[in-house]
C-alpha cells in the first residue's frame, strides 16, 4: 500500500476507504478521489482526461490484480 501512481502529473496513493470497503486512490495534494477527479480536472483537455482516466483504471487494474 506504499506505492503512488502518477495520473497525468499528479500523485495518486492507495488509501482504505471504510465507506467502500476497499482502497481508493486519493490524491496527494487536494485531487481528492483519482477516478472523480481526472475526468472532471481543470485546465487539461478532453483527450488528456480521457488519457487520465486510462491510467486511472491501469492502476485500479494493478490495485486489485484484475482485468
Amino acid at each position: 500500500m506504499n506505492k503512488t501512481y502518477t495520473i497525468m502529473g499528479h500523485t495518486f496513493k492507495p488509501v482504505w476507504a471504510d465507506d467502500y470497503k476497499s482502497c481508493v486512490l486519493v490524491g496527494t495534494d487536494g485531487e481528492g478521489e483519482a477516478a472523480e477527479w481526472a475526468p472532471n480536472a481543470i485546465g487539461y483537455s478532453v483527450e488528456a482526461r480521457k488519457q487520465g482516466m486510462e491510467q486511472v483504471s491501469e492502476a485500479y487494474k494493478e490495485l486489485y490484480g484484475k482485468d
